[in-house]
């Protein structure tokens, strides 16, 4: 795949692509599909993916959709490696994968007719791929729409994917320096919603105590008793 600056965390990928978090995980532990720029190096680490990373679980997906078992699938993205490493145009070709034989990417013209012809062959084209990978990015940085309940009234919040690729962070327009963080959605909601609501707490309370201290604090004597005092 063309390489590309642009990145993906692990949660992106998850929310963008519906590959699950357990299935990325499985397939960077069986070399399947690793991460080019950021490998997991254990608990709390952070996995960085591109554009071709994308593009490769794009393509597995695709085909365990379609049944095919993880060792016909590592050979096709094998074939895809070996196309992009020759410099072939990829991203405007197709993957075959014959009954019999190596599993191929072949350019988008007329050799790939007696390809399809072949039978039990299975193609896969690469352009729409591609465009995927190229509207994830349009999507990444999109935060998804949501609510935090207080009370008898309803706020709206916003998701995003955290920095660390593992949880979420949710946010509130009303309350904007207030952040809600966990391991999923719902979880960084209830968050938020804890971590506002603290917040209201010790403002009741600030002023509570401000309304005590007005009410103990010696009244000034007016102007006019000073002035019959002197």
């Amino acid at each position: 795949m063309p390489p590309l600056a642009r990145t993906f965390n692990t949660a992106s990928l998850v929310r963008l692509t519906g590959v699950s978090l357990r299935q990325i995980n499985h397939w960077d532990k069986l070399g399947l599909v690793s991460p080019c720029l950021e490998a997991a190096r254990g608990s709390g680490s952070r996995r960085r993916y591109t554009d071709g990373d994308a593009a490769l679980l794009l393509v597995a997906k695709q085909l365990r959709d379609r049944g095919l078992a993880l060792d016909t699938v590592r050979r096709a993205l094998s074939a895809v490696r070996r196309a992009a490493a020759d410099g072939q145009p990829v991203s405007s070709g197709y993957l075959v994968l014959p009954s019999a034989g190596r599993p191929k990417v072949i350019r988008q013209d007329a050799d790939l007719l007696g390809e399809v012809q072949a039978s039990l062959t299975i193609t896969v084209p690469l352009a729409p791929i591609a465009q995927q990978v190229a509207d994830l990015h349009t999507r990444v940085a999109r935060p998804e729409p949501a609510s935090v309940s207080l009370g008898s009234d309803i706020y709206p919040a916003w998701l995003l994917p955290a920095d660390d690729g593992r949880s979420f962070e949710a946010t509130c327009g009303r309350w904007p320096d207030e952040k809600g963080t966990g391991p999923s959605s719902r979880a960084a909601l209830a968050d938020l919603q804890a971590t506002i609501e603290r917040q209201l707490d010790d403002n009741r309370a600030t002023q509570r105590r401000q309304g005590d201290l007005s009410r103990s604090a010696p009244s000034r004597p007016s102007a006019s008793t000073w002035g019959d005092n002197w």
